[in-house]
């Protein structure tokens, strides 16, 4: 079944990354979001774009580059 919303936590299994990551991204604007009912929910047409695009692999590897600094 194909979504047309994911949420933090779903997006973060998807891209292997924590939901802190997820948010900042977000933030950042390097993510798109809706808000429904107090949720932050991602769009499912970002990530089939993303994948075409090979934008997830730079999403994820951005994220998982900033924690391990911030960790240090």
């Amino acid at each position: 079944m194909d979504f047309a919303y994911y949420t933090v936590s779903q997006a973060s299994q998807m891209l292997q990354i924590s939901e802190r990551t997820i948010q900042r991204r977000i933030k950042d604007g390097l993510i798109p979001k809706a808000n429904f009912c107090g949720k932050i929910l991602i769009p499912a047409w970002f990530f089939r774009q993303a994948y075409e695009n090979d934008f997830i692999h730079a999403v994820s590897k951005e994220g998982q580059a900033y924690e391990a600094e911030t960790r240090r």
